[in-house]
């Protein structure tokens, strides 16, 4: 399989002297192929190959201090605005890759499936992950400017970091007992990275189906999730190759229940344990807490069909304990505690479909964007209305078509939005109502 995508965009999502005018685009392929192959009916196996390939560029109009003081300097009056003209002469912020051969990536994965016995299945494989990620070539007048794709310690566009290999080995065994009224899971994963430490991980669960429509599942796992290479220090002059994977584990409890054939009802709860987590040190510098985070919640959702209607109601509790910032101890510091979502989708035709969710956010105390700052935010509660009018599966001249209309914020209501980051601004104002068109073509 072979995709070629363009995404365009608006570049930095911060206040620009033009931001109508900025732009960047993504030019994305991706290449696929798998292979399967069945040796007996109790072994098989499974051998997918994928390759990415990005480039990115574009501009921003961002002011620089530095900039307009030089200009002040030179006679400018600085009580003027700035103009047009000045804006893209001074102020044309422009970063390429159009120069180079791009960012890629490479991964090959390797599975076997073996059937021990009627109850008890295994899976076993191995998986390599290389990334070779690119900076960008950056200019305020040249268009496309020219890119140094030297791997070097002194060259920003390729250090060494930027190219990662992993290697990783799983297992994983599945074994049903008591006339499958219980169900085992035992698995583990070992993964080994060129510049972190390695790390093992383990899963195992239990789902128990004392009645026909009913199961009660107890779960445990482990995760990670390595520094990226701006956590590293792609950006700045402090490359930090001590950072280490933040850890989780996590906990779960959950029970599913089906009352009919058009209703369902599940409840999950479950607490997540973070070690080393990753945490800006300045506005610029990444490093590991020595404090354990632990996040705690429910999860709720019911889920409905009848004849043409299918429609789901979900209610997300979160618990991430307390924190002292600003001189005040705060629950739930940078995350929603509250969350609500309602969904219906109507079946008009056999190829189109109307899906309405509404999203209800209550208010949450933030982080101000700048860690030298210990300011805290008030986000409000929002409420956002989504609408999507999609036609699937229409087939015209052997061509098959699928579109879509999607309206974001349909009651064009005001919201706040936090960034997953600390080091970047904590909160945008977001635009009003947002019109997304999709059209797909299959041939």
């Amino acid at each position: 399989e072979l995709y070629n995508l363009d995404y365009f965009g608006k570049g930095l999502e911060n206040v620009s002297l033009d931001y109508m005018s900025q732009q960047d685009t993504r030019k994305f392929h991706f290449i696929y192929s798998g292979f399967d192959h069945d040796f007996s009916d109790k072994l098989s196996l499974n051998i997918e190959l994928q390759f990415y390939h990005e480039i990115f560029y574009g501009r921003n109009y961002s002011f620089n201090q530095a900039i307009f003081d030089s200009l002040v300097n030179a006679g400018r009056d600085p009580s003027i605005q700035i103009q047009t003209d000045e804006i893209y002469n001074y102020f044309t912020d422009i970063y390429s890759q159009q120069s180079s051969s791009g960012s890629k990536r490479y991964v090959a994965n390797l599975q076997l499936n073996y059937k021990l016995s009627d109850n008890t299945q295994i899976v076993a494989g191995y998986v390599f992950n290389l990334v070779d990620i690119l900076g960008l070539a950056l200019s305020n007048k040249v268009q496309n400017p020219y890119f140094n794709e030297t791997r070097s310690e002194d060259n920003r566009m390729r250090m060494p970091f930027f190219r990662q290999m992993k290697n990783s080995i799983f297992a994983q065994v599945q074994k049903n007992m008591f006339n499958e009224k219980l169900s085992l899971t035992l698995g583990g994963r070992f993964d080994y990275h060129e510049y972190f430490e390695s790390v093992f991980t383990f899963r195992g669960g239990l789902v128990y189906h004392p009645l026909k429509n009913t199961h009660i599942k107890l779960l445990v796992g482990q995760a990670f999730r390595e520094p990226n290479i701006f956590e590293m220090g792609a950006h700045t002059d402090e490359i930090n190759l001590d950072l280490k994977p933040a850890e989780i584990i996590t906990y779960e409890i959950g029970i599913s229940q089906s009352i009919s054939d058009y209703l369902n009802i599940r409840v999950n709860t479950y607490s997540n344990f973070v070690n080393e987590l990753i945490v800006p040190e300045g506005t610029i510098r990444f490093t590991n807490s020595d404090e354990v985070k632990q996040t705690s919640g429910i999860e709720s959702q019911i889920m409905a069909n009848a004849g043409i209607f299918q429609t789901d109601i979900s209610h997300t509790y979160t618990y991430s304990g307390e924190e002292n910032y600003a001189a005040q101890n705060i629950n739930n510091l940078g995350v929603y505690k509250h969350r609500f979502s309602g969904g219906i989708t109507a079946k008009i035709t056999k190829h189109s479909f109307l899906n309405t969710r509404i999203n209800y956010y209550g208010e949450m105390d933030a982080k101000h964007g700048n860690p030298t700052l210990n300011e805290i935010i008030k986000i409000p509660s929002f409420t956002k209305v989504n609408t999507t009018l999609s036609f699937q599966h229409i087939v015209f001249s052997g061509i098959e078509l699928n579109a879509s209309i999607t309206v974001k914020n349909m009651l064009n209501g005001i919201f706040y939005m936090p960034n997953v980051r600390t080091g970047g601004p904590k909160q945008f104002l977001q635009p009003g109502r947002q019109f997304i068109a999709r059209l797909m073509f299959s041939f």
